[in-house]
């Protein structure tokens, strides 16, 4: 089933990503709810200047929220890439016997070119690979 797969994604980010994004997840939210309640004792009492600036307030909270969803799928996005990657670049080095790690990224990326714009990370991973194959044997 297709349905709410944008939500499952979300919310398997959200509780991926570490503790002090989920709190900065969180404070926004609190903010809306007081702020909800300013709006609603401020259109009671007519006082037009507080409904100003607690419509400003309440924007800037929207605004955290959508930034804060934005950075948390960015992290998820690399981290997952770095996982993707670390994954076949062990494979790769499995059936390549490379004399050092600049020849073996240039073979990996010609294999995979879809990691040509991730070179640098390709290079750092195989470099973390290649040590700890040294550190095991």
């Amino acid at each position: 089933m297709v349905r709410c797969r944008r939500l499952r994604c979300f919310l398997r980010e959200t509780f991926d990503s570490p503790l002090a994004e989920k709190l900065s997840f969180v404070l926004p939210f609190f903010i809306i709810a007081v702020d909800i309640i300013l709006i609603e004792h401020a259109l009671r009492i007519n006082e037009h200047y507080i409904i100003f600036f607690t419509s400003i307030l309440f924007l800037l909270s929207l605004t955290e929220i959508v930034v804060t969803i934005k950075d948390i799928s960015g992290h998820h996005k690399k981290d997952d890439l770095e996982r993707t990657i670390t994954i076949e670049l062990d494979r790769f080095i499995k059936t390549k016997d490379a004399e050092n790690v600049k020849m073996l990224v240039e073979d990996f990326i010609k294999n995979h070119p879809q990691y040509n714009k991730h070179i640098g990370k390709v290079y750092h991973i195989a470099c973390h690979i290649i040590e700890d194959k040294k550190d095991s044997s």
